[in-house]
């Protein structure tokens, strides 16, 4: 199986730095796709100095749904993506444990990569998701592009739910070092956005 990673990042050199350090100790076959802005010139450096494919977004402070749909447009062809961020951590055994998962579902559908030992159960920040799910189920992007930050994961996972092709690790196998709406740039703009997308992803799931 083909894998992809796509990162988006913006203006966390240190974050992005950590990632991919993780991605290429536990996932070295897999592809890394940085989407960053035009004005990250550090998250450029980054990639080129990875060796990761570098996708510069057309249109400045979008959110992570249009970095990632960036990301998945320059690499459309693998059989299957993740979606990671700069501000996760892959541990050990992360993908064995996805593949597991994924098989038990016949594989193809969303893997719910566990970042909380705690939390909602049907719930999963970063995922593992096959091309032909994307394709069939997920209206053929990696994130829907209407949100900007929240409710991208609850619509993902809601989606493969009602197709009877979603599972989720038993461990903890992503560490997720979210900062809150405080913590930079990145967090502001999504704090900002929160209550519209909620109200978008009410509209939808009716």
């Amino acid at each position: 199986m083909t894998l992809c990673i796509l990162l988006p990042t913006l203006h966390r050199p240190s974050g992005l730095r950590r990632v991919i350090d993780s991605l290429e100790a536990t996932a070295p076959e897999a592809t890394v796709v940085v989407a960053a802005d035009g004005d990250d010139i550090e998250a450029h450096r980054i990639a080129t100095e990875y060796g990761a494919r570098l996708v510069i977004c057309r249109e400045k402070r979008r959110g992570p749904a249009y970095a990632w749909n960036e990301a998945l447009r320059a690499a459309p062809n693998y059989d299957a993506y993740v979606l990671g961020s700069d501000d996760c951590v892959f541990q050990p055994g992360w993908l064995e444990a996805a593949l597991v998962c994924l098989e038990q579902i016949g594989g193809s559908g969303l893997v719910g990569l566990r970042s909380k030992p705690f939390g909602h159960k049907d719930l999963s920040a970063f995922y593992l998701m096959t091309r032909d799910f994307i394709v069939k189920h997920h209206g053929g992007v990696a994130a829907v592009p209407h949100y900007s930050s929240w409710y991208l994961d609850a619509e993902a996972c809601g989606r493969a739910q009602l197709a009877e092709c979603y599972a989720k690790t038993d461990k903890v196998v992503v560490i997720h070092d979210w900062r809150g709406p405080t913590g930079d740039e990145s967090y502001r703009l999504a704090n900002e956005r929160r209550e519209t997308n909620k109200e978008l992803y009410e509209q939808r799931r009716e």
